[in-house]
């Protein structure tokens, strides 16, 4: 039954190579796409998955100004940015990438964890040019895109990009090296088995190795978007926490592996917790996962700068 179900996966992955290399290349495709996206296709949740024409540069609009995103034909968040003509929907995710832009601003340090290509990186290298930014990526896909959006919008020398994984310290990532779907994959974590023979090794590192000391006595930010294994960030970033006390804009998916014990560290790190909805911040003195909103904020300030700006309801 596994090996029919990844037989049925992989030709439907090479079904969708094929019609990617071929639709998005006849004549007067485009044009169709700008003019289907000038329709009401905010709720069409169908139209994201349409391809679009290879090479483009994709406009976003966002608080700290308007940058480009490259390979729409690869990467999801720019394709997304084209059909929506570059707003960030859904709202509670434009609220949590204006959240983010808000905390880069008054931040020393800006961690991205879970980069992929550079969305939360470019906000922060915008909204702050004299923050310390660094994004991290387990995927060298990614990697390479990530480099092309920062250099598309001269923002290469503001960040610093690493090929790491945080989590348990001294481990491996076995990363495929090739191209293993018709999208580059955004839900890629630590815990994905090697899917093929072309594998990059990608050391792991964890919190407090990459923050101690190096980041003592600094405002640090950081956002999380790993796929359900930020327990082991977390697990391992303990003095992190206690020391530095990061604000922090995490992922929360509903099948989060044990999200309990870094509810608990949390907790125990006098850590305030509140979910990103459509309607602004709603505080939890308990993490749960949601159906709808998967992004929470995690601070140990009272009087934070959500206040000043609308982000609390």
């Amino acid at each position: 039954m596994k090996k029919d179900l990844e037989k049925t996966m992989i030709n439907s992955s090479s079904i969708k190579r094929l019609l990617k290399k071929t639709i998005p290349f006849l004549p007067g495709y485009h044009s169709l796409c700008l003019a289907l996206r000038k329709l009401n296709t905010k709720n069409w949740e169908w139209i994201y998955r349409v391809p679009v024409k290879p090479g483009i540069l994709v406009l976003v609009h966002s608080k700290v100004g308007d940058f480009y995103m490259s390979r729409p034909e690869r990467c999801s968040i720019a394709k997304k940015y084209f059909w929506t003509q570059g707003i960030r929907e859904p709202v509670e995710d434009r609220i949590a990438l204006n959240l983010f832009a808000s905390l880069s601003k008054y931040s020393n340090v800006v961690l991205d964890i879970g980069a992929n290509s550079g969305l939360f990186s470019l906000v922060a290298a915008k909204s702050n040019p004299d923050a310390k930014i660094i994004a991290f990526d387990i995927l060298p896909e990614a990697y390479h895109v990530l480099i092309d959006n920062l250099m598309l919008n001269n923002l290469l020398e503001k960040v610093e990009i690493q090929l790491i994984g945080i989590g348990e310290k001294d481990g491996v990532f076995c990363a495929p090296f090739n191209n293993i779907s018709s999208d580059m994959p955004s839900s890629l974590s630590l815990d994905c088995k090697p899917i093929n023979d072309d594998q990059v090794q990608v050391l792991i590192k964890s919190l407090d190795e990459i923050c101690l000391p190096r980041f003592t006595g600094k405002k640090l930010c950081i956002k999380i978007d790993v796929e359900g294994t930020e327990v082991d960030i977390f697990l391992h970033g303990r003095e992190t926490l206690k020391i530095i006390k990061p604000d922090i804009i995490c992922e929360v998916l509903p099948d989060a592996r044990q999200f309990n014990l870094y509810d608990q560290i949390l907790d125990d790190c006098s850590y305030h917790k509140y979910l990103i909805t459509n309607e602004g911040l709603k505080r939890f003195d308990k993490i749960k996962p949601d159906m709808y909103f998967k992004d929470w904020f995690f601070t140990t300030e009272n009087n934070f700068v959500f206040e000043r700006e609308g982000f609390l309801k």
